[in-house]
């Protein structure tokens, strides 16, 4: 009786079947065991990804693994050590920027590749409902930086956001339209609409102060709200002849908004709550009444995870992440420990 090992070629009878088994499998198999590597770098996402995780103390991205509700960190991304990031999952990408640039950044090799100078060193970034569009902008300026084609060709075009004056808060569409809010002499936030031509626009609607605002998805609308009114509105048609509707307020739940989404299919508009704890959910679809999603913590924002309605509702850098799987009839919210890590002095490596 003889045996054919995984080595090619080879055929031993008898006693030294198993031997020659063993140093087949040591070396001359395709298959051979490698021993494990070790560092943040060099591990890979052990399960399914259910987002990435901006870490300030580490200055990387970090893939959440697993799903919402039983997920974990992996190990930062290599790369460049950045400022900030803002990461797009369900197209692959990212939009990062440091002192020195602003950078897409590929996931999840976490290669970045470099779309301009930075804007100042107080910019912000955010990408539009599909991310095929970014803007870096800096809020006392002004100005910044207009990405288009993010995910396939990016074109890159210096914009000044305002003739004058500083910017509280801007976000692009998928058109390449820029809603934003400005602060007035009387204390409150009047709306701007720049259409993806260029011409501006100022929209006969104020807010006494800005609490969030985005777009949806495909959309010339977007969802607003006024932290100081307790109340959320929906904007429609803001390019031409625009409206505003109130679709929730103190009574449906509405207390002192910090930061609000839409789901990836335009079917829920979400508000983070300053006061109380707790999130809502607002049917986009029907005249049903916010669910209320109760929270163990304090949500301060609203970063799109993977899926229609996954969100980052807490900063990494507090220790412990809150996320919020806000789909189906039962919206929750998870928590995702952190480890103990120290502020990165090089970013991750």
């Amino acid at each position: 009786m003889s045996l054919r090992t995984a080595c090619p070629g080879v055929a031993i009878r008898g006693f030294w079947a198993a031997l020659v088994v063993v140093l087949c499998f040591s070396g001359c198999s395709s298959s051979s065991f490698h021993s494990p590597t070790t560092g943040a770098s060099a591990s890979s996402p052990t399960a399914a990804i259910a987002g990435y995780v901006w870490d300030s103390r580490v200055k990387g991205l970090r893939p959440l693994s697993g799903t919402l509700g039983a997920a974990h960190l992996e190990s930062p991304l290599p790369g460049t050590a950045l400022q900030s990031a803002t990461p797009c999952p369900a197209h692959g990408l990212a939009l990062g920027a440091d002192t020195g640039g602003v950078f897409s950044i590929a996931l999840p090799s976490g290669q970045p590749t470099r779309l301009g100078d930075a804007v100042s060193p107080d910019q912000q970034m955010t990408l539009s409902p599909s991310c095929a569009n970014g803007l870096v902008y800096s809020p006392s300026h002004g100005s910044g930086l207009l990405i288009t084609g993010l995910a396939s060709s990016p074109r890159v075009q210096s914009i000044a956001l305002r003739s004058s004056g500083p910017v509280s808060s801007a976000v692009i569409s998928d058109s390449g339209a820029i809603l934003l809010a400005a602060p007035n002499a009387k204390g409150t936030a009047s709306l701007e609409i720049l259409s993806a031509t260029g011409s501006a626009q100022a929209l006969s609607f104020s807010v006494q102060k800005i609490g969030g605002i985005a777009f949806l998805p495909g959309a010339d609308s977007a969802i607003i709200a006024d932290s100081a009114a307790n109340t959320v509105y929906l904007g429609k048609q803001l390019s031409s002849g625009p409206s505003f509707a109130a679709i929730a307020a103190s009574a449906q739940g509405v207390s002192n908004p910090r930061a609000v989404a839409t789901s990836a299919d335009g079917h829920y508009a979400f508000v983070a709550n300053g006061s109380g704890n707790n999130l809502l959910r607002i049917d986009l679809t029907s005249t049903g009444a916010p669910i209320a999603i109760a929270c163990g913590c304090s949500p301060t924002e609203l970063i799109p995870l993977a899926g229609a309605a996954g969100f980052q509702i807490t900063d990494a850098a507090a220790g412990l992440i809150f996320a919020l799987n806000g789909d189906g009839p039962s919206p929750r919210t998870v928590f995702i420990p952190t480890d103990k890590v120290s502020a990165a002095t090089g970013g991750a490596q």
